[in-house]
């Protein structure tokens, strides 16, 4: 029985594996002349006692653009990062993420993506990374198989082993089923040429590392094509020039993770070296949607991390986008907080800004009645005039997409609020969330003008 017992354990594990490969399935350009202020973390961060690394600052752009190729003016940064420290009582036993992408937007449609998961011991990531080597090299697999095996040689006599006998093989049957995935998803292997605790994911064609606390995750795409993704057929130059390039960016990240000097905070929203569109200033999104803000709004502090959109590297392009629209310099952010109970997550609060900025006032009007009259016109929305600070301001409720569009001055600003309950189903935004939002927004962003 020890034995049954011990596949039935196993068993679990797998199906823990083989969840977690089904939710896995399921950075920036130096800006000395910009005027926007990213708001500085006060003391240091920690995850668990551990220095909090932000992994555009981790990937920094000129390092991106040495080793890949050159930004061009329609490339752009998002970072999603942390302005609070973690406790080891709130990991949840789960990593804090931050993720960086660079997307150059150029003729081949590159991107650069670093993600961090920082761990609240060297054990956890160590766990985590070893994981994907068992599902890639085969050892797990090879386990599962023993299992099988195993559990077949057995005769359960008592109707307490044949019950636990039969849970056993619906978790081994799962962890079969679920391998095919898992190892897609998770499984990666030791790369020759690399340092043994870099390994590839051959099926998705991503990279991840151990280093400390922490694994790093990296990503190199043309498009939604991975450059290493095994559905793609790549030349051996690029495969010879590649592969040099990633060897650099992890011994650049490995020594920016150790620095214990490394800044703390996310990079500018600003990608470029401009500050303002005409006489129309930059501003830090993140800054105008701060922890005050999010607070007067919902009633709680944000948690967990934020995602942060630059602008694209130049602000002046001209030419239309896939809409229509003439071409507007935007940057973004997006808060959240989750409330929990008795450890469970009750309800989910989000809230989203986008500022896009326009060299004129006439500009931003045509752009404003533009989107608004798209949803006036559209008999899935509910659009509503609200009473704000703004110019103009109104909001719009359809089905699946719920957001508050004002105008002010030179800017256009594009406001969602969402609530969900624990099971991720859509509550209700109280109406009277949507002024204040819209007032607090244009207060904040007027003390940036």
């Amino acid at each position: 029985m020890r034995k049954l017992m011990f596949a039935l354990a196993l068993g679990g594990l797998m199906m823990s594996s083989a969840c977690a490969a089904g939710a896995a399935s399921s950075g920036h350009e130096s800006a000395t002349a910009h005027l926007t202020s990213v708001r500085r973390p006060s003391g240091t961060l920690t995850v668990a006692g551990h220095r909090y690394v932000d992994a555009c600052q981790a990937l920094p752009a000129q390092t991106v653009q040495k080793l890949y190729a050159p930004f061009v003016d329609a490339s752009s940064v998002s970072d999603t990062f942390s302005q609070h420290s973690v406790a080891a009582a709130d990991t949840d036993h789960l990593p804090v993420v931050t993720k960086c992408t660079y997307d150059f937007l150029d003729d081949r449609d590159r991107s650069v993506d670093l993600e961090v998961s920082q761990f609240a011991t060297d054990e956890a990531a160590q766990e985590d990374w070893q994981t994907s080597l068992s599902l890639g090299d085969g050892s797990d697999e090879k386990r599962l198989t023993q299992l099988e095996r195993q559990l077949a040689t057995m005769t359960p006599r008592t109707t307490q082993e044949k019950a636990l006998a039969g849970q056993a093989r619906q978790f081994l049957a799962a962890a079969r089923a679920a391998m095919p995935r898992a190892k897609a998803a998770l499984g990666a292997q030791a790369v020759a040429g690399l340092d043994g605790k870099i390994l590839f994911n051959p099926s998705r064609g991503f990279f991840l590392a151990l280093h400390h606390n922490a694994t790093l995750k990296l990503t190199y795409s043309f498009g939604s094509d991975n450059v290493f993704d095994a559905s793609r057929q790549i030349s051996s130059s690029e495969l010879a020039t590649v592969l040099p390039a990633v060897r650099a960016t992890y011994d650049e990240v490995f020594r920016n993770v150790d620095s214990t000097s490394l800044s703390q905070a996310p990079v500018p929203a600003v990608f470029g070296n401009q500050s303002s569109v005409g006489r129309t200033r930059l501003v830090e999104p993140c800054d105008v949607l701060g922890d005050d803000t999010f607070r007067q709004v919902f009633g709680v502090a944000p948690t967990g991390t934020a995602d942060m959109g630059s602008t694209t590297r130049s602000v002046t392009r001209t030419g239309t986008n896939a809409a229509g629209d003439p071409l507007a310099a935007s940057n973004t952010c997006t808060r959240r907080a989750d409330v929990r109970q008795d450890g469970d997550i009750t309800e989910s609060d989000l809230f989203d800004l986008k500022v896009t900025y326009f060299a004129d006032e006439s500009g931003a009007k045509d752009y404003f009645y533009r989107r608004l009259g798209i949803r006036q016109s559209d008999p899935e929305f509910k659009v509503t005039r609200l009473k704000t600070a703004a110019d103009q301001a109104w909001v719009y409720e359809g089905k699946l997409l719920r957001s508050a569009i004002a105008l002010r001055g030179n800017y256009v600003l594009t406001v969602g609020l969402d609530r969900e309950d624990g099971d991720a189903e859509a509550l209700p935004v109280d109406a009277a969330l949507w002024p204040k939002a819209v007032n607090l927004v244009v207060a904040e962003l007027g003390r940036r003008q």
